[in-house]
Order: structure tokens, then sequence, then C-alpha cells
């Protein structure tokens, strides 16, 4: 989660840092410590709620409500886990308050094939990296069954509390599905184009010039090499001619968002279209016009805010 917060500049909230800073004041001021939170859990399941873990978050939404949030509701403490309200089956009603407040756009699912392998595979080097043993095979006939039925416990609590969160947004098919086979280097740039692919924009998106024109002769006393324009033609990235403008746009976004390096800029030929008599047009990101060479008398000095004309 950290890697995406840094990439597009979401603001992330977690159970543990809601049930950690918040819940000692809701308890007693004197709790000053995590173990402290979490010998209260391990006594009292009750104290804990998904009403008032919601009711915190809503609140921190609130203050920064021009920011983006990423929340993991799902937690990895045990104790917390473990809380009465956890263990509940459904979540809806809570959750439908939430929305009402604030809409979530999905649900975010990372499922690992052969978890418990890999799991295994992770406690296995840190030991060896404690004990200085690089002989894997003595360490899993070391681990012993009681560690083993840790690991199935821990996993099955974890699972059972994302089933009625990833229930709710199933309903509404607002639940993206990650399926990894193992420890998947290029996870985070999946999600990330994924997350692009949806119309989110990374914090440190490049500042380009998109020229827009209706044929490749509109470009002829351009000097693109020179200006690093990279051409795309409309008819190869768009499915049908019959798109809509706004559909257009969109593809044009995403291939530039994906396949665009930082420097480059981009010449967009509107091939699609028969009508090859409009001028070419330029914009630069960020709503500012951008001249170049001897195209600059065609253009007016104004933000260019609609290519519907």
């Amino acid at each position: 989660m950290q890697e995406l917060t840094e990439t597009f500049d979401f603001q992330p909230i977690s159970v543990e840092d809601i049930v950690f800073n918040y819940l000692p004041k809701k308890l007693d001021n004197s709790i000053e410590s995590t173990p402290e939170v979490i010998d209260h859990l391990k006594r009292d399941g009750g104290i804990l709620t998904i009403d008032w873990i919601l009711a915190v978050i809503s609140s921190k939404i609130s203050a920064s409500m021009h920011q983006r949030f990423v929340i993991d509701i799902v937690p990895s403490v045990t104790a917390i886990m473990r809380s009465d309200n956890y263990k509940q089956r459904d979540h809806d009603r809570t959750l439908e308050s939430f929305e009402h407040r604030h809409p979530i756009a999905f649900a975010l699912e990372l499922r690992v094939l052969n978890e418990e392998e890999l799991l295994r595979e992770t406690t296995e080097r840190k030991e060896q990296e404690k004990t200085g043993v690089t002989d894997s095979g003595n360490l899993l006939k070391g681990m012993d069954e009681a560690d083993k039925g840790r690991l199935e416990r821990r996993m099955d609590q974890s699972h059972r509390c994302q089933e009625p969160f990833l229930r709710y947004f199933q309903r509404t098919k607002r639940v993206i599905t990650l399926t990894l086979p193992g420890p998947v280097t290029n996870a985070i740039s999946t999600v990330s184009e994924m997350l692009t692919d949806f119309g989110f924009s990374s914090k440190g998106r490049q500042q380009r010039v998109i020229a827009f024109a209706q044929s490749d002769n509109e470009f002829v006393n351009m000097d693109l090499e020179f200006y690093k324009m990279r051409k795309i033609y409309l008819k190869d990235i768009v499915k049908s001619r019959s798109e809509g403008l706004v559909t257009k746009l969109e593809t044009v976004y995403r291939v530039i968002e994906q396949t665009g390096n930082a420097g480059d800029n981009f010449a967009v030929i509107l091939d699609v279209d028969a009508d090859h008599s409009k001028p070419v047009i330029y914009f630069q990101s960020f709503q500012k016009i951008g001249f170049l060479d001897g195209q600059k008398d065609q253009l007016h000095r104004t933000t260019l805010r609609s290519l519907s004309r």
C-alpha cells in the first residue's frame, strides 16, 4: 500500500492506525502504549466496533476533502481480528451509512496463490537470518505442528475478516481482484497501470505538450525530433470510429500515461475523421497552450477546454 500512496498521492488510513492512536482516548487517557491497547482488546473484544472505526475514518476524510484516500480496513493484528465486531458476517448497514457521506470507488483484493507455502518460506528465511543456518530442509523438519497450526489459524482469521467487506462490494461489482502466483515483483506496476486506466494520475506526472491534427500534413513543417514529439494515430488505438469524443480522449490519455517517458511530447493524428480541413490544435498539460515553430499564428491565445469543435 505504501508504494501506491506514494505514486498516486493517496492518503493512507489503516485500522491499526485508528485503533492504536484513537482507541486509548476512547477508553482511558492513561493508556499510552500499543501493548496496553492490545491487552484491553484481549480482555474485552466488544470495545472495538466497525461503526466507531468508520466514524473516525469519516472525520479524517472530512478534514481533508480535497485529498484521495486508500483505506486498509482488514487488520493484520490478531487482537483486532478477534474482536467481536470483526467476527460478524455482515457489515452492510455500517458500510452503506459510511458511503452516504464518502462514496467508495472500489475494493482491491490481492489474492495470493499458495499463500501458506509463501508464509512458510518467509518464516524460514527469517530463521536463517537469525541463526545463520542455510539448510532449509532442516528448518522445515524443525517447524513443529503448533507453528503450522498457528499459521493456518491466522490465515483463516484474515480471510474471514475480509469476506463481509468483499461481499458488500461484490454485490455492486466494485471488487478488483489481482491474483498473484507468488512473490511477484511487478505487482505494484500492475496495480499502478490499472489505476491509471481508471483515470487516476500519478503525482510525478510529467508536464507534456500534446498536438492534435487531422492529418500528417499538419506536422510537415514541425521538427518533431527536436521537440521529442511522438506520433499517435487515433485509428490505431480506438476500438471503433463511432466512439464518442470523450471516450477517444480517454483512450489517448491512457496511452500517453502508460507509454510516455520523461520529457516526451505527443503529436496525435485524428485520422478517424474524414474532414482534414481543420488546423492543428495544440495544448499543454495543466491547461496551458503550447506554441511551437511557425504554427503560432494559427492559434488563439486561449485555454483549450473542449475539442468538440
